[in-house]
């Protein structure tokens, strides 16, 4: 029986290992430590774009502020908390913290959930390898590295709801998985584990009949009311800085659907390649035994349609806990598993942190720009490369600085075209080799571009072009 305690008998016997029970918090902070490790390194494309958003929430023209993206508002605003702490630096401080707590909650919730400190330490183990592991996509502070920690606590409530033995208990520990699922969403739309594993226990709970319809009321209010409370700050937060429930609804929701017709019906060469090196990726990170055991992970994956390597980091928690509850049974199983997730985490921590590049390709473009320009300057990028308006510090006109919205959004381009010939045209535009690509009709744009703007620089292979009737500096950049 397992009592409040959370200390687990089995024929009388003990499984907890108190030796062990510090394992999951040394994890944490070591997987944290390690992170750190590489805080100076150049920003990814996804971490310089949404730095760009969040830096310039307020209420403005687009969903946040002057510029729209498909991700909910708790996510921006954990980049805000980063740029206040002062940019990249700040937001890997951001990304460790959120590790550290991940790994310690997802760990003390498999404490409770089977009494044995073997397995927290198990679990703990693999949570802080796979959440430090480059090469299982975690290099990136992005959104399912910062849902993490609301996962695992809401996998705790679960948890708590579960072992209570009163209606306190199953009412708070409700509350808390309410909380960690809608935080979750809101962080990153489709981290959906916390529903997932909240379903498990109650089919399990009717299977052998402990299910107690009274007690699953009780920790489905609570949930209910987690759920709503952290609706209401989040959205009143974002509220604040002129973002609408309405918009924010359709960029989680509907917007997706629609950008995965977009990417069905034109998906090439570079998505299977990208799914190609995604799966290459899950067997060196040591993630492919939650590809095919985390059925619900693997389908998001999917679903997404990208295939970006930073996917993985999904599987991360779903993996940990399923070792930890291995071990129980099969000790040299979880041993062979850990040791899967450990060693390419520590192999690739090491790669990345002894690479001595401090700027991306993208940074050193936006910053050549930036140098050359004066005043009010502004500058448009084409296509989905927010690297360059982060690094060069100016603005863009232009709302998308991703490019799936604007292949999805404004496929004939009529948005961009008319920001290239209107009053707010920006002073720089950076291209690839042209404004050609897959899903969009760039016919007018280019013919816009060609009459409004002259080709003055190449800078790190994107070509650079600057507004007629202004002088400015050439942009150069070392490549490296």
């Amino acid at each position: 029986m397992t009592s409040i305690t959370g200390t687990t008998r089995v024929r009388g016997v003990a499984t907890t290992l108190p030796g062990v029970a510090w394992v999951p918090c040394a994890a944490g902070v070591l997987a944290a430590l390690l992170r750190m490790t590489w805080a100076d390194r150049g920003l990814g494309s996804d971490e310089a774009g949404f730095l760009a958003v969040a830096g310039q929430w307020s209420p403005g023209t687009s969903l946040y502020g002057h510029y729209w993206v498909d991700r909910p508002p708790l996510l921006i605003t954990l980049y805000q908390l980063a740029d206040g702490l002062g940019g990249a630096v700040g937001l890997r401080v951001v990304g460790a913290l959120a590790v550290l707590v991940a790994v310690v909650t997802v760990g003390a919730a498999v404490r409770r959930a089977t009494g044995s400190a073997t397995a927290a330490a198990w679990t703990g183990v693999v949570a802080g390898a796979l959440l430090a592991s480059p090469a299982a996509g975690a290099y990136e502070v992005n959104g399912e590295l910062l849902a993490a920690p609301f996962t695992a606590l809401g996998v705790l409530g679960v948890v708590l709801a579960w072992r209570g033995m009163r209606s306190r208990d199953h009412l708070l520990g409700g509350g808390l998985a309410g909380a960690g699922l809608v935080a979750a969403l809101l962080v990153k739309q489709n981290m959906v584990d916390v529903l997932v594993v909240a379903a498990g226990v109650v089919a399990l709970a009717a299977v052998t009949r402990t299910l107690r319809p009274r007690t699953l009321l009780v920790a489905l209010a609570g949930a209910a009311a987690g759920g709503v409370a952290v609706s209401a700050v989040v959205l009143g937060w974002a509220a604040l800085h002129g973002t609408s429930p309405g918009g924010v609804w359709y960029a989680m929701y509907p917007f997706r659907v629609a950008a995965g017709a977009a990417l069905a019906s034109s998906r090439g060469v570079a998505a299977h390649a990208r799914g190609l090196h995604l799966l290459g990726a899950a067997v060196v990170g040591g993630v492919v035994p939650a590809l095919a055991g985390a059925g619900w992970a693997a389908v998001s994956i999917a679903i997404g349609g990208n295939f970006w390597t930073h996917y993985l980091v999904q599987l991360a928690l779903p993996l940990a806990v399923g070792v930890g509850l291995v071990s129980t049974a099969r000790p040299r199983l979880a041993t062979v598993a850990a040791a899967s997730c450990l060693v390419p985490a520590v192999l690739s921590a090491t790669v990345m942190s002894a690479r001595a590049d401090d700027l991306t390709r993208d940074q050193r473009v936006g910053q050549a720009i930036g140098a050359a320009s004066v005043g009010a300057d502004s500058l448009v990028v084409a296509w989905g490369h927010p690297g360059v308006v982060q690094g060069s510090g100016l603005t863009s006109p232009y709302p998308s600085l991703w490019s799936l919205p604007t292949k999805t959004l404004d496929p004939d381009l009529t948005g961009f075209t008319a920001v290239l010939a209107g009053p707010r045209a920006p002073t720089w535009v950076v291209t690839g080799r042209s404004l050609h690509s897959w899903g969009l009709h760039t016919h007018d744009a280019t013919a816009v571009l060609h009459r409004r703007y002259r080709r003055v620089a190449d800078v790190c292979g994107s070509t650079v072009y600057l507004r007629d009737g202004l002088a400015r500096p050439v942009p150069a950049a070392d490549c490296g």
